[in-house]
């Protein structure tokens, strides 16, 4: 990791569960770059969703809480059934 790197996941704060919380303005461009330096790069050109387990809200900066509208409709169908 290198010290760019290190000055962005020190802006990275850890919140309840599994929630990060950046400590400057956040936005989407937030969410995919943190995503591409765990490796996991977000879709391009596609509406991204905040994932129902997410407790933060928009404040939230964890790139696995946010995914596609059809990931979105699976956990939502995943959480109904868990709930039968």
């Amino acid at each position: 990791m290198d010290a760019v790197e290190r000055a962005i996941w020190q802006d990275v704060v850890l919140q309840e569960n599994d929630c990060w919380r950046w400590k400057g303005a956040s936005d989407c461009s937030v969410i995919r770059l943190l995503a591409e330096l765990g490796g996991k790069p977000l879709p391009v050109n596609t509406r991204l969703y905040r994932m129902p387990e997410c407790q933060l809200g928009k404040e939230c900066v964890n790139p696995e809480h946010v995914g596609t509208s059809e990931q979105w409709v699976a956990r939502i169908s995943g959480k109904r059934r868990s709930r039968q």
